[in-house]
Order: structure tokens, then sequence, then C-alpha cells
């Protein structure tokens, strides 16, 4: 990951081409160079082949999702902690998460967390327009929030990678493809319709400039299982708190997010009004609902949009 400037990562592959055995490569090597302190992940699989076995690791922040309502939830929550780290580092007056871990806290740090989908062309299908605007989103703000996505898929669709989807992921792996067409789409030109091992993949990053042939290495299914055991073993009293410092709590919190839920908006005017507060009060609980995901930024005068479904 070291060799990645933005850690955004576009990783695709035909069937049979070692995509998916990269994926766990990759997976584990983060679960083991990292304790649950320094890395995070969601991990979003539709096929519900892959990563089940990831389950009860305590680097993961949920279960793995296979559900494409479920994906999207947790898209929303992770720009919630985008949202929510960028005001962090601006009140401690730091440019990134790294700095404010290296000058501000010793202990109780944010760490990185990490997206990864596979075949997240099935999730585009679903809701497109969903996906394309919160990668964009989240990617925007990576290297400030320690936050990144790294999604594969066996499908090139034009429509899929699109120019809104392409800017996200300016650094590539991409493993043998179906013929030269996929490979223009994915690097910008051909040459991986010409690979031949497994594993044998055209890296393209800003880190070195151009699109470097690689071999990755092969993890078996045994090492894979002998690895997820002993990070289990491991790690399983860990207890994690997302923030390096107590938030301040509202009571009135829960009520509030019941109340811009059932509204299908969210006003200052309308928690003041529904919970009888002040102003400020009622504006420090819209701060919350955006740093959750509950609701959108400001937009002017107009009520904020609502980012979760009734």
């Amino acid at each position: 990951m070291k060799k990645f400037l933005h850690k955004n990562i576009l990783i695709a592959g035909r069937t049979g081409s070692g995509k998916s055995n990269f994926m766990h490569n990759l997976i584990v090597n983060l679960l083991e160079d990292n304790s649950p302190a320094e890395v995070r992940l969601i991990l979003i699989e539709p096929k519900r082949i892959e990563f089940a076995q990831y389950n009860g690791i305590s680097h993961l922040l949920s279960e793995v999702i296979y559900d494409s309502r479920k994906a999207e939830s947790a898209l929303k929550w992770t720009w919630g902690q985008s949202l929510m780290r960028l005001k962090i580092i601006q009140e401690a007056d730091s440019a990134s998460i790294y700095k404010y871990n290296k000058i501000k806290y010793k202990k109780n740090k944010l760490p990185e967390i990490y997206i990864i989908i596979d075949e997240f062309s099935d999730l585009m299908a679903a809701n497109s327009k969903f996906f394309e605007e919160y990668f964009e989103r989240i990617t925007a703000l990576s290297k400030m929030t320690g936050v990144y996505l790294l999604v594969a898929s066996a499908k090139v669709i034009p429509a899929v990678f699109a120019k809104r989807i392409s800017g996200c992921f300016i650094d590539r792996i991409c493993f043998k493809t179906i013929d030269e067409n996929d490979s223009s789409l994915l690097l910008g030109e051909k040459g991986a319709e010409k690979l031949s091992n497994p594993g044998s993949c055209l890296v393209k990053n800003l880190v070195e400039f151009k699109i470097k042939n690689q071999q990755m290495p092969h993890i078996s299914d045994d090492e894979i299982a002998e690895k997820i055991k002993v990070i289990k073993e491991k790690y399983w009293d860990f207890k994690f708190s997302e923030t390096p410092n107590e938030e301040e709590t509202d009571e009135l919190y829960e009520k509030a997010k019941y109340i811009v839920i059932e509204s299908g908006k969210a006003s200052s005017s309308l928690l003041q009004r529904r919970l009888k507060i002040g102003y400020s009060r009622a504006a420090r609980l819209m701060d919350m609902l955006e740093e959750n995901g509950v609701i959108g930024q400001a937009n002017g005068i107009e009520p904020r949009d609502v980012l979760i479904e009734k």
C-alpha cells in the first residue's frame, strides 16, 4: 500500500486471472501488519463467495456485507465518519489524521479505514447513481481522513467504468482481461489481455508514473484459514473507541434522529419546534446528525437531505 499515493485502488481482471487470490492476500497482509487500533475494515461482497471467513475478526467494523441496501448504509456511515474526522483534524489545526495522530495524540489514534468491495459492478447495477456519488465523496477526502476504497470487478462494463468512477481511482491493478478494449478502458493502453500466468498483472500508480508488470504471490486456502485463526486469537479481547475524545452527548440526540427520519427532512427550525429547544442546541444536534451520516451537508436555506430511510 505504501507504493500507492492515494490508496483508493481499482482492481480488475477476468475470472481465473488471480484477482480473488490477490484480494485475500491484500486483506490478510493488512490484518497481519496492523492492529485493529491502526486499521479497520468494511468488507462488501454481493456474490457471498469470498469474504465470509473473515467474520469475527476484531478489525471489522461490521459483519461482512452482502446486501446492496446494507452496502449503501455502510457508505453513508463511512461518509459521516469522514466528515467527523475532517472536523476533528480542522479543530486540532492538523492537515490530516496522520499529522493529527503523530502530533496531538499518543493513545486512541484514528485508524485508517478501508472499504473493500468485491464485484462492485453488481452494486452499481442496483443503484449506480448512489455509489458514484458516495465513491466521489469518500475518495475526495481520503488523504485527509484516512478512509479509503478498494474495489474489484471481473466485469469490465463501460457504463460502470465511466468518467465519475474512473476519476475516483487513479491507481489501478489490472489482471488478465478478456480483450484489448477492456485493457484500454482500465489502464489507458493495451497489454492486460496478453498476460499469461494467474497472478500476473499490470500496476498503474502515481508514485512511479508508469505501468509496471508484476507477479503477485499466491496464497492457499489453508494459509488464509491459518492466518485468520492466528489473527482472531491475537486480538480476541480488543476493545476500540472510534474517536480520540469523548464526543459531547445530548440526551435528545435519538429523539432528533427519529424526528428527521420520520419527517424525511432536517432543519434546525424543525428540531426547535418539535423538541422545544433553542437554536444553539438544535444546531449542535444537526452537526451530530451530519457527523454520524444521518443527514447531508447544509444546502443554503433549504432543509438538509436525510440519508437514512424510514
